[in-house]
């Protein structure tokens, strides 16, 4: 890879448009070079000496030198390095260095200093253009140089370090965005998978299974595609479709089924939310804690999954923040508890109630807000009893606590 320049990260205009108000303010000639010397921008305030200069072939060469020279020791000691060019004049070359890298320099002088002489930066012979410099006319113009004292230039070498740290700030800012921008691109096509694989969880619902689809086809076309993936190595894609042909499989085999094992519902849980965070990322988070000695026992089909779905949909899906999702399963008073905790938007306690009333399930038959809910607690009902009914405990922007407690 080529170096970084900083017309890289930070445009030209916005390096010409800084460069002019700094020239003005500090009344110095300036300009931006590269890590090789060459000039980014368009000279600002230069003097006639040196703009006659850099008209000559021969003259240019050492300007470009004597750049690139005072730019890499301003770089060594990365501070500005105040010199005497080869033409008799005062310069500074403050670097700009991001990350270790020389991403070039800001020049500014072209000034005498009165009772001070700075270090030559001088490279190679220059009797070839010894002609030039003695010559009536570029003497006329050394003399018409402005005189400075050295305290102003000091402190005009403090004012362009300043200059120099925010354009790194810019370009830092910038960096990122292009690197967003990149990352952008590249999930593009994974984005597409994962809202194509969405669709397909949410229409996998055992009414969906009871389809006249042949599950040996289904399996077959989904093990081509983990297949591909595998071969095209793109192993999220493969982790989602082998997630996803898992939960098919639990739901074909106990589609029939009242019971199944604890064991089985959690894994089949722990599927979904392994696609769920392929959706969301970084932004959702889960935590399962289980006690592993209850896990052979008997618990209804379909009891742990919906509730979690309905946590992230109507819970954390309207979150702006991190979500988090807590799964909590242990043994109580002979019962086994089975905690499901968000922390989303929460529901109102007339909603709650709604939800545990089954004969109003159809207010929520429109969205699906509680219509698993209701569901579940209806089950419990008729398996267990008035005792083991659904217990929900929220509070607004805070959290959703949902219980099941089931006989051992």
């Amino acid at each position: 890879m080529r170096p970084l320049s900083l017309k890289d990260i930070v445009s030209v205009e916005t390096l010409q448009e800084l460069q002019d108000n700094f020239s003005n303010v500090t009344k110095m000639a300036m300009v931006m070079v590269d890590y090789q010397g060459v000039p980014i921008t368009e000279f600002s305030n230069y003097t006639e000496h040196c703009l006659r200069l850099r008209k000559f072939d021969e003259c240019r060469k050492f300007c470009f030198a004597s750049d690139a020279y005072s730019g890499l020791r301003s770089t060594r000691k990365s501070e500005p390095y105040i010199y005497t060019c080869y033409a008799g004049l005062t310069d500074v070359s403050v670097p700009i260095i991001f990350q270790g890298q020389v991403l070039g320099s800001i020049l500014m002088g072209q000034i005498r200093v009165k009772d001070r002489k700075f270090p030559e930066a001088i490279i190679g012979d220059k009797s070839e253009i010894e002609h030039i410099l003695k010559g009536d006319i570029q003497k006329q113009l050394f003399n018409e140089v402005d005189i400075v004292e050295e305290k102003d230039l000091l402190n005009a070498v403090k004012l362009i370090g300043i200059l120099a740290k925010y354009i790194l700030e810019i370009g830092s800012n910038n960096l990122v965005k292009i690197e967003l921008n990149d990352k952008n691109e590249r999930l593009k096509n994974e984005m597409n998978i994962r809202l194509s694989m969405e669709k397909m969880l949410r229409e996998s619902e055992v009414k969906v299974l009871k389809s006249q689809v042949n599950p040996h086809f289904l399996f077959n076309i989904l093990n081509n595609i983990n297949n591909l993936a595998m071969i095209e190595n793109a192993d999220r894609t493969s982790e989602m479709v082998y997630s996803f042909t898992e939960m098919l499989r639990y739901t074909m085999k106990n589609e029939s089924n009242d019971k199944v094992s604890l064991r089985e519902e959690v894994n089949y849980t722990r599927q979904y939310l392994k696609i769920q965070y392929m959706r969301f990322g970084d932004n959702l988070e889960y935590d399962l804690n289980i006690d592993e000695s209850l896990l052979d026992s008997d618990c209804p089909f379909m009891i742990l999954q919906p509730i979690v779905s309905n946590a992230i949909d109507h819970g954390l899906f309207r979150k702006e923040n991190h979500g988090i999702i807590k799964i909590e399963i242990f043994e109580e008073d002979g019962n086994i508890v089975i905690e499901i905790i968000d922390n989303g938007i929460g529901m109102e306690q007339e909603k709650i109630d709604k939800i545990l009333n089954t004969g109003r399930l159809n207010i929520y038959s429109e969205s699906g807000m509680g219509i698993g809910l209701v569901n579940i607690d209806k089950r419990l009902l008729h398996l267990y009893g008035n005792k083991h009914r659904l217990e929900i405990e929220s509070e607004i922007n805070k959290y959703t606590h949902v219980t099941i407690r089931i006989p051992k």
